[in-house]
């Protein structure tokens, strides 16, 4: 078979792939799996390249189920090769604009909006095995005049229903270049909108890569260009998992064993209002993170997150953000992690007005607390959470690690459950409570039993008034 022969026969070989369009649903283009990694990952971007609505099968045409394979990635340093086969593009196939800021230009597609579903059928579930970030938004692409060029999709994305298998590094990754100024500009003048939807999506034990240190990622979302929405996925990690692969890649480039850092779901750069509900995250180092700059409304409501024993923190709130945290329960055994944590990014701003309610938390022997503020905070409300286990201290203000004197004040604490918390002696704060309020910390409100208490800041008030240890 000759070349001109054999690109005949890939041709008509995706196309058989993306099969045709019943014509009760418009708009709709259904692709099969075939377990072949040169014609699913070719067979998705061709009906991607289209936007609309495009339906990956549970099953090949036959009816067995069948994953789509996007290639298997070895565990190794983080390859960003954009000329790779593992991956599909949402977004990039609209009208390329370049966009200049300072001495940069950045050339972004606009208005190919996709929407990419999955299936279950009889049991099965769309799957997508192995590929090194294989959902993204930025591809190389051939720009009139500028040669290759990487090209980032701004559109209204969706991402539903789908299982992704053994991932390299991260299973998806989308960037809207809302950092961008001028970008910013242009959505507005075109009077754009660029949602991003990521739900009812499974995310199963990602590859981790090296990068001083081993690191995987579920799903992040960094720099949407309008509201961002993270709902009903599964993560799920299983420690232990790569052990082999990693001692393995360490010993035959000779590096020294490297510690793991494992994230769930992610959101950063945020500036329009966001919303994390009710996934369930397991096995991770932080399970939910929203982090870098913005300031906006997040939702943060009925997720549940069990971290591992070698975690950092359940849920994570960094950025800026008005946030409401409720309804989540946090489940952190082992001495490292801690329960939740509002940690402002700018702290001569703060994380102020916001409000954890209703919230479960669980440690098991942490030398970290279940629910804190970190440095600067003000107008929080706490109310009616439960924290318990053995820790630190269950609730507390604490100061910022890296901005020493941060000002927590006017921050109340409203019927919080700690009857079931037991205080412990912690390498990092000393001995263990309840409540304990930091140096940093002024004219906060605690109501309720609060049974034994570190103060150490001023005109704090207790009601009922509490008895200083």
């Amino acid at each position: 078979m000759n070349n001109s022969q054999l690109r005949h026969c890939l041709a008509c070989t995706i196309l058989c792939a993306v099969c045709s369009i019943s014509p009760a649903v418009i708009g709709l283009t259904e692709v099969w799996p075939t377990g072949d990694p040169a014609q699913d990952v070719a067979a998705v971007r061709a009906a991607v390249e289209g936007g609309g609505t495009v339906l990956l099968k549970a099953t090949d045409v036959t009816g067995a189920a069948v994953a789509f394979e996007f290639g298997d990635y070895p565990v190794s340093e983080i390859n960003w090769d954009d000329h790779g086969a593992g991956y599909v593009a949402l977004g990039t196939s609209g009208e390329i604009v370049p966009v200049v800021s300072g001495s940069s230009t950045w050339y972004v597609s606009l208005g190919n909006d996709v929407r990419l579903l999955g299936e279950t059928d009889d049991g099965a579930m769309t799957t997508i095995h192995g590929g090194t970030i294989p959902i993204r938004n930025f591809e190389p692409k051939d720009v009139p005049g500028a040669g290759e060029q990487t090209v980032f999709g701004i559109a209204r994305l969706e991402v539903e229903g789908i299982r992704f298998t053994e991932s390299a590094l991260q299973s998806m990754y989308t960037t809207q270049l809302v950092t961008v100024p001028e970008v910013v500009t242009l959505l507005a003048d075109r009077g754009l909108h660029a949602r991003i939807r990521i739900r009812g999506n499974e995310f199963i034990d990602v590859k981790p890569a090296y990068e001083f240190y081993w690191y995987s990622l579920a799903a992040v979302t960094d720099g949407p260009a309008d509201t961002a929405t993270i709902r009903d996925n599964l993560v799920q990690f299983t420690t232990g998992r790569w052990d082999a692969d990693e001692r393995a890649y360490e010993q035959q480039n000779g590096l020294d064993p490297a510690f793991e850092l494992w994230e769930g779901i992610s959101i950063a750069n945020l500036r329009h209002p966001g919303d994390i509900i009710d996934n369930h995250v397991i096995g991770v180092d932080v399970g939910l993170l929203v982090y870098f700059y913005g300031s906006t409304f997040v939702r943060i409501i009925d997720n549940l997150v069990e971290v591992r024993p070698e975690a950092i923190v359940g849920i994570s709130c960094q950025a800026n953000h008005r946030y409401l945290i409720e309804g989540n329960t946090v489940i952190a055994p082992g001495s490292n992690p801690d329960g939740m944590y509002l940690w402002a990014t700018d702290p001569q701003i703060g994380i102020n007005d916001s409000v954890v309610r209703h919230n479960h938390v669980v440690l098991d022997g942490s030398y970290f607390g279940g629910i804190s503020v970190f440095g600067a905070g003000t107008r929080n409300l706490f109310a009616e959470n439960q924290v318990e286990g053995s820790g630190a201290y269950a609730v507390g203000l604490v100061d910022d690690f890296y901005n020493p004197g941060s000002p927590a004040t006017n921050n109340r604490f409203v019927l919080n459950d700690i009857s079931g918390f037991t205080p412990r002696f912690s390498v990092v704060y000393g001995a263990g409570a309840h409540v304990f309020f930091d140096t940093n910390t002024s004219h906060n409100l605690f109501i309720g039993p609060s049974r034994r208490v570190k103060d150490r800041g001023q005109d704090n008030m207790f009601i009922p008034p509490m008895h200083a240890h």
